[in-house]
């Protein structure tokens, strides 16, 4: 058996590939919404979802929350067509940046860069020119031209702050 993609095996039997799906649960992206998961072992992942439009702008980031030092968190994204368009890790976090080439439902798998970790970890969408949403308990929402806001990142995954200019 031949790991091909997190959620599909590929069996070869007397030259013929069989390609199982093995139902991993995807959950949908809110914009702007930080949304935690877990990875109960170093070997999982986990599958999100995020409906885009052609040309949106979409930054992806991913932040270890616990875990230790051998877990390191990684972003891997599919377009709608099955196309593979990027992977980022790193040792406490990792953002990923795309455009969207076509419309439709794009997969974002979390998994640990080196298989070896496991942990908790916060996953964040800013996608432009979608809405967004602000969470209750953050700082964040529209600007005024001219005006000084300020803001906080509190813990190391809430580096990313969905900012949208209202004329």
């Amino acid at each position: 058996m031949h790991l091909l993609r997190r959620d599909f095996y590929c069996i070869l039997l007397s030259g013929l590939i069989l390609t199982i799906n093995t139902g991993v649960a995807q959950t949908t992206l809110t914009n702007g919404l930080a949304q935690q998961g877990t990875l109960s072992s170093p070997t999982d992942a986990q599958t999100w979802t995020l409906q885009a439009q052609v040309g949106d702008r979409i930054s992806l980031t991913v932040a270890k929350l616990s875990g230790g030092a051998a877990f390191n968190p990684r972003l891997e994204a599919t377009s709608p067509t099955g196309s593979f368009l990027g992977a980022a890790s790193g040792i406490t976090a990792a953002r990923l940046d795309l455009q969207a080439d076509v419309s439709g439902i794009y997969t974002v798998t979390v998994s640990d860069a080196q298989q070896t970790g496991s942990g908790n970890y916060q996953i964040q969408l800013a996608q432009v020119p979608e809405s967004f949403t602000v969470a209750g308990s953050d700082e964040g929402g529209p600007l005024t031209n001219g005006a000084a806001h300020l803001g906080n990142v509190e813990r190391p995954g809430e580096f990313l702050e969905a900012i949208r200019e209202f004329a």
